[in-house]
């Protein structure tokens, strides 16, 4: 896909993802909220269960769409989600990782070592993996630093 479309692609999404986040802020304008995010609001709303698993892909895509971070010089990116897990990928996710030459990729969410077993961690198309749950890693701080 040439430069040009992608960020024709991109520029949509972000569009359609502020439309969305307009409509919701309407939908909450009176509520008691309690997250800043009208989105994430929604995502715990029980209004949301037929579409959360793609709502919180969304919010990661945007969040790697309107975000980033670069230690030395290297980009790298910090996911709740694991974006390789078991025998599924979110295309999506590692679309971007790669578009951006992401060096390095941190998530959590992962709980347990038979769910760890499934996290992908080293090298997946470029990206290096990390999986950085508190009890993956003892909940002892890791270290994020160049190399």
């Amino acid at each position: 896909m040439d430069r040009e479309r992608t960020q024709s692609r991109i520029e949509r999404f972000l569009d359609l993802y502020k439309q969305l986040e307009d409509e919701l802020e309407d939908k909450y304008r009176n509520a008691r909220r309690h997250y800043s995010s009208v989105v994430f609001e929604f995502a715990k709303d029980d209004d949301s269960a037929p579409v959360r698993d793609k709502l919180d892909i969304c919010r990661e895509i945007r969040n790697l769409l309107t975000h980033s971070a670069n230690l030395g010089g290297e980009p790298i990116v910090f996911l709740h989600y694991p974006p390789v897990y078991d025998n599924m990928e979110c295309g999506g996710i590692l679309d971007i990782l790669e578009e951006r030459r992401i060096s390095h990729c941190y998530f959590g969410h992962i709980h347990g070592q038979y769910a760890a077993r499934k996290a992908l961690v080293g090298e997946y198309r470029g990206v290096r993996m990390h999986l950085i749950s508190c009890d993956f890693v003892n909940f002892t701080p890791v270290l994020v630093a160049k190399g």
